[in-house]
């Protein structure tokens, strides 16, 4: 860190917060939303298909799916959206029960946000903004936070609320320490310093010199 100070000071800076990211992406989001509002895509349906790219942008990130596969596809099909819509088809179906995608094995999610494979066509525009979104760093943005981002996306009245109903890992982490995490560590110390005891007696009887049992020099 001493040698960055005086060398690369800005790598000593800070890098986004999640809420920044949060911010920038909901964005993006949220335009798509208000496209295909103007199209008359149901509100629920558009929230819907938007969640699945957030996920797909997200788990991308975090590798739950193959590195880069989200962003090659979205790349693929910024030209040609019809060959978009298939290929996201064809990504939902396989996230739905597993399977493979092209060359790559593709988990199975559960919890019904794939449970269906449908895919709203994106324009142009929606595709490039949907590209621009995903160059962000979304292993930094906290599961969490994607009830916000829903919400933002659904209901344009709650768009300025972006940390309204967020709780952050330090704000969940203190109603757990006193709850959980406290009496598993002093559980954790107990069976600690009973290993520790254990361990001494061993070593404690591994040092003292082997006595000579009488049996054995009566056989002998």
């Amino acid at each position: 860190m001493l040698r960055k100070l005086f060398t690369d000071p800005g790598a000593l800076k800070p890098g986004e917060t999640t809420e920044a990211i949060t911010s920038d992406v909901a964005d993006r989001f949220c335009e798509l939303a208000d496209g295909m509002r103007i199209r008359q895509v149901p509100a629920e349906q558009a929230a819907h298909f938007l969640m699945k790219l957030m996920f797909c942008m997200f788990a991308e990130d975090i590798e739950l799916l193959p590195h880069g596969l989200f962003s090659k596809l979205l790349q693929s099909g910024a030209d040609d959206p019809a060959r978009l819509t298939r290929l996201l088809q064809r990504l939902f179906g396989a996230m739905s029960r597993g399977g493979e995608f092209g060359v790559d094995a593709i988990l199975h999610f559960n919890g019904g946000l794939f449970a269906d494979a449908e895919v709203i066509p994106l324009l142009r525009p929606e595709i490039a903004q949907l590209i621009r979104a995903n160059e962000r760093d979304w292993s930094n943005v906290e599961p969490s936070i994607f009830g916000t981002l829903f919400e933002r996306t659904l209901d344009p009245a709650k768009r300025s609320q972006i940390g309204a109903h967020y709780t952050s890992k330090e704000d969940i982490l203190t109603l757990l320490e006193p709850v959980l995490m406290a009496p598993l560590r002093r559980e954790w110390a107990e069976v600690k310093a009973d290993c520790d005891k254990l361990w001494a007696e061993l070593e404690q009887r591994r040092d003292q010199p082997h006595r000579e049992n009488p049996c054995e020099r009566r056989e002998s």
